[in-house]
């Protein structure tokens, strides 16, 4: 902004006496940088705005001007009450410019070439799925931990009741004290939320939404355009990061999909009865085959390895 802006020009703009050669020389000053047009709308606030008690500051030093000189001309009273003006304004611009650079913080962001466990500031422990990325300060506030979410990851927070946890993501913002869960939300999909242990209350970004509370074994999706709470339909949808499937009274035909989508393999069941078989426990395998001689160990059943599959039958 120049250190002189045409304040005769802006004020016969504001007397509706301008003229032609006075617009062109504000519209080209305008133009030479935005603070000069941000300059002229501060300016015709100020200037519209004087006097009004409902105003944040009241400018009376034409009164005051009035009072001692009686003899000065209008055009430079108004003159002087505008250097008040723009003085006003630098001062409430350099606020908001140093308000501005005080809050940013530097933040470290990291995108996970494939599955990787971070630890953060707070001792937190993150699991991202490949592509994810995270984003959080070096050291957290002493009131509040605040980091963000692009993808997929699983969280085991540090519980601290003074400062709560949050993950804000595209779609809402989740917070806790200290729990483990599974947050999905990525550009392409609704977001998901599941719960293994602890609570959490998720806000999603829409004005008129509620907090939703989240119970272990529950989960938040996206249902007719509204965030619903539910039933996780099974208990492993933190198994790609903690490593762990749980069973609990589980049928059989049940296990082995999960089994096959965890390992990546076909199990097919030799005879439909054995099916209703339930099966409960805690697998943390990393080879099909160990998981699979657990399972037919304990329901007596026989187990197979074909070529590229493997079989379970009575």
């Amino acid at each position: 902004m120049q250190k002189q802006p045409p304040i005769d020009s802006i004020i016969a703009e504001l007397d509706a006496s301008i003229s032609k050669d006075e617009k062109s020389t504000l519209e080209q000053w305008q133009a030479q940088a935005p603070e000069n047009k941000s300059f002229v709308k501060a300016f015709k606030f100020i200037w519209q705005n004087t006097g009004s008690r409902h105003n944040l500051f009241t400018v009376r030093t034409d009164e005051a001007l009035i009072a001692v000189h009686k003899r000065i001309t209008r055009r430079r009273l108004i003159r002087q009450v505008s250097s008040v003006a723009a003085l006003i304004i630098c001062i409430l611009l350099s606020g908001i410019a140093y308000k501005l650079l005080s809050s940013q913080t530097q933040t470290i962001q990291l995108t996970a070439q494939q599955q990787q466990s971070i630890t953060l500031p707070d001792s937190t422990t993150v699991i991202l799925a490949k592509g994810s990325t995270v984003v959080y300060p070096p050291e957290f506030s002493s009131t509040k931990r605040t980091i963000k979410l692009i993808g997929k990851a699983w969280f085991n927070v540090h519980h601290n009741t003074s400062q709560p946890f949050t993950v804000e993501t595209q779609h809402g913002a989740t917070t806790v004290l200290g729990t483990k869960f599974t947050l999905c939300d990525e550009p392409t999909h609704a977001l998901q939320l599941f719960l293994d242990e602890g609570k959490v209350v998720f806000k999603a970004k829409q004005w008129f939404s509620q907090p939703l509370h989240l119970a272990p074994g529950e989960m938040i999706s996206m249902v007719n355009d509204e965030y619903t709470i539910s039933l996780q339909p099974n208990l492993n949808a933190s198994s790609w990061a903690t490593k762990t499937l749980i069973f609990k009274n589980t049928p059989l035909n049940e296990v082995t999909k999960e089994l096959e989508a965890y390992y990546n393999i076909h199990i097919s069941l030799k005879q439909k009865q054995i099916a209703k078989l339930r099966f409960s426990g805690q697998i943390n395998e990393t080879e099909p085959l160990t998981a699979l001689e657990i399972i037919a160990l304990t329901l007596n059943l026989k187990l197979i390895k074909e070529s590229t599959s493997f079989s379970l039958s009575l």
